[in-house]
């Protein structure tokens, strides 16, 4: 039997993302380094948190944003329940792996909730979430966010690992920002780090967290001066790269020196595209598109790639990589820096931002990111589960007939691309830029 033979043969997700990795590794633009370097400080980190699972050395298994800060500085590695089993079961079996995780999800917890949360609740109760030392949770309005907490408390497995949430208000009249930081910065400093010190086995060194937070700044700078490049014309970075910052800079790497270091080059490789007029490698950039959602991470390469070549059409942002004025931690004044934290957790960043604030911030992201980014275009894709963002499409669609933007409410799932094919969704789009007279 010849050696080929003997070989395995690889799932297509496996194959592409090899298949991808190869062609950057033998490319020269400095881009596509910046990028192979990713995807090493994405696999070293993916190793360190295993080994220190398996070894028990102290992790937090969390939700939402959690104060990453903390846990950094008192040497904890933080994981998303979902991020391992969702992996796993695409480098094991492709699509088809993570189709039968989503039928599993269905069959436990019907079919009519956010996906992901679905996910992590099968693989949870299917024993495939790695366990660390604890459980964060944060409040949410989100009834699928709910029901995975109410999971933890009563799995088997999970309820015994200790746990601890963050209860934010969400903003609302009676209750002013101040009161509500006031609130959520007393529990961080009364109930979070002396939870957290317990089971990390060590005491928090303030000099230690003033250096993490210092360092979360700068990345979060880097982070806005990636998005503020995004605004030239043509783009000199795609979607899915800017995806890779926005888990970099506020979730895995946050805190961490070599990933500053990281984001700092893939500044430096976009600014110099931008002074050469650089767009996306095989793209000549013609419909700018905001995504008003989370990005489209499992089936997004079998539609945009497509209609990058076919329409010239690039999402510059999506709701996720958004980075609106973000709050920097004060870390000369210890009073200030505890409620910079606990306004960085809970109003600053993604679902809890947009989950514990008002119906006006829909109507305010959209005129912001719109004017910012000249988009042509807002594609809702309305994500099935997606209740609260769901009640809020009106005022989004109101905002872009005020701007005379082209509106698409979508309608796909965030995971699964059987709910909605690839091929549809191309179709659906393809015919919205034809009707709006963009392409």
């Amino acid at each position: 039997m010849s050696e080929q033979q003997q070989q395995p043969k690889l799932n297509d997700y496996v194959q592409e993302l090899l298949d991808n990795i190869t062609a950057l590794s033998k490319s020269d633009d400095p881009y596509d380094k910046v990028l192979i370097e990713y995807y090493q400080l994405r696999q070293a980190r993916n190793a360190r948190v295993k080994e220190a699972i398996a070894k028990g050395t102290p992790t937090a298994s969390v939700g939402g944003n959690c104060v990453p800060e903390l846990c950094v500085s008192l040497d904890m590695d933080v994981f998303q329940a979902l991020e391992f089993p969702l992996f796993d079961a695409m480098m094991e079996g492709g699509l088809d792996g993570l189709h039968k995780l989503i039928d599993a999800s269905a069959e436990m917890l019907g079919d009519n909730m956010c996906t992901f949360i679905r996910l992590a609740g099968a693989a949870m109760e299917l024993n495939k979430c790695p366990k660390g030392t604890v459980v964060i949770g944060m409040s949410s309005i989100c009834e699928a966010g709910s029901a995975l907490q109410q999971l933890v408390r009563t799995n088997p497995v999970y309820k015994e690992i200790p746990s601890v949430s963050v209860e934010s208000p969400g903003r609302r009249e009676g209750i002013s920002d101040e009161e509500a930081l006031e609130y959520i910065a007393e529990q961080l400093k009364n109930d979070f780090v002396p939870f957290l010190e317990k089971h990390a086995g060590k005491k928090l060194d303030m000099d230690r967290l003033k250096f993490v937070c210092e360092e979360s700044n700068e990345q979060l700078r880097l982070w806005w001066e990636y998005n503020e490049l995004r605004r030239n014309k043509p783009c000199p970075s795609d979607w899915e790269v800017a995806n890779f910052v926005n888990s970099v800079a506020r979730y895995w790497g946050l805190g961490y020196p070599e990933c500053k270091a990281w984001l700092k080059k893939l500044v430096d490789v976009c600014e110099q595209r931008v002074k050469e007029h650089r767009g996306i490698t095989g793209i000549d950039e013609k419909i700018r598109v905001f995504w008003f959602d989370f990005p489209p991470i499992v089936w997004g390469n079998k539609v945009w790639p497509w209609l990058g070549k076919e329409f010239g059409a690039v999402m510059v942002m999506d709701l996720y990589s958004d980075n609106p004025p973000h709050t920097y931690i004060n870390t000369s004044d210890e009073k200030q820096m505890w409620k910079d934290l606990a306004k960085r957790s809970s109003y600053d960043f993604g679902m809890p931002r947009i989950a514990l604030g008002s119906a006006d911030l829909y109507a305010k992201d959209t005129v912001r990111v719109v004017k910012d980014l000249s988009c042509d275009a807002v594609i809702w894709p309305g994500h099935m589960g997606h209740k609260d963002a769901g009640a809020l499409v009106n005022i989004v669609q109101e905002q872009c007939r005020i701007l005379k933007v082209p509106f698409l409410n979508l309608g796909c799932d965030l995971a699964d691309d059987r709910y909605v094919s690839p091929d549809k969704i191309k179709d659906k789009i393809a015919n919205f830029f034809q009707a709006s007279g963009l392409a």
